[in-house]
């Protein structure tokens, strides 16, 4: 039971996070719209987003790409050794994750421990770089079929600024990419 009750009908969308082929399958056959995880390449992401697709369509339920969304760090970096220093920060904190995900008597835990054991893999794919760079990796994204991404911005609120003075223009007329007002 939902207290107050949600007051869109039937009820506001449901977003479930899903990386095997299994759960994905699950989630588009429950109707639920879906979370790709931020360590997952372009490749895989096109990959799971044709699984997704297929499973609903097979349901004969539509596909909007909306309905899908991938998770990726985001830091716009002033030069490489930046970029090296904010990746390195990162991995520390990805690492202190993994740490708290795996329980003591066991190796399962969260999704992150598929990419921890490989160094620099949960940072691979993450959206660290120049303006010029981080739009070629989300120009791949899109290539690959993900339209909405969803960014956990690392740098505070000048991160936000740059984001919307120096990638958003890059990509106009996509669905979400109205200009934003931000204070300086």
């Amino acid at each position: 039971m939902v207290e107050p009750p949600p007051a869109q009908r039937p009820h506001p969308p449901l977003w479930v996070a899903a990386g095997s082929a299994s759960s994905i399958r699950r989630a588009a056959r429950r109707g639920f719209n879906l979370i790709l995880d931020q360590y997952a390449g372009p490749e895989a992401i096109g990959e799971r987003i044709a699984l997704y697709r297929s499973e609903r369509e097979g349901m004969g339920w539509t596909f909007d790409p909306m309905q899908v969304t991938v998770a990726r760090q985001l830091y716009i970096s002033k030069d490489e050794a930046d970029k090296e220093a904010a990746l390195a920060r990162q991995a520390e904190y990805t690492q202190r994750t993994v740490a708290v995900s795996r329980p003591p008597d066991s190796k399962a835990g969260s999704h992150v421990l598929a990419y921890a054991n490989t160094s620099g893999a949960t940072e691979t794919h993450a959206l660290y770089g120049t303006p010029d760079k981080i739009c070629g990796m989300l120009d791949a994204l899109r290539n690959a079929g993900a339209e909405y991404v969803l960014l956990t911005i690392s740098g505070g609120k000048e991160q936000l600024r740059r984001f919307a003075h120096e990638i958003m223009p890059v990509f106009p007329g996509m669905r979400g990419s109205e200009p934003i007002a931000v204070q300086r």
